[in-house]
């Protein structure tokens, strides 16, 4: 999924005496906004990922930018009810 694929990108750029759990935080709090053009599974279940693992680290302190189609607000809104750490980081 997107998070997996994020970290893999991230840690293979990783110098020695980085610590991959440290950059991965910090990348995760860098990204400010994302772009979803079109509904699609995949996209639905990345973008829960990256909101939980976010929220996880920034709490609703931070949330994200989040530019996407009407339905994907739908399924948000009725997935937060499910996993509510999601709820505010967007």
């Amino acid at each position: 999924g997107t998070v997996g694929q994020l970290l893999r990108s991230w840690t293979s750029t990783l110098s020695s005496n980085q610590a991959p759990t440290d950059e991965y935080r910090s990348r995760l709090k860098g990204i400010k906004a994302v772009w979803i053009s079109h509904p699609h599974a995949d996209h639905h279940l990345g973008l829960l990922r990256l909101l939980s693992e976010r929220a996880a680290i920034c709490g609703s302190d931070d949330p994200i930018v989040l530019m996407a189609p009407h339905d994907m607000f739908d399924f948000l809104a009725e997935y937060r009810s499910v996993v509510p750490e999601i709820n505010q980081s967007y």
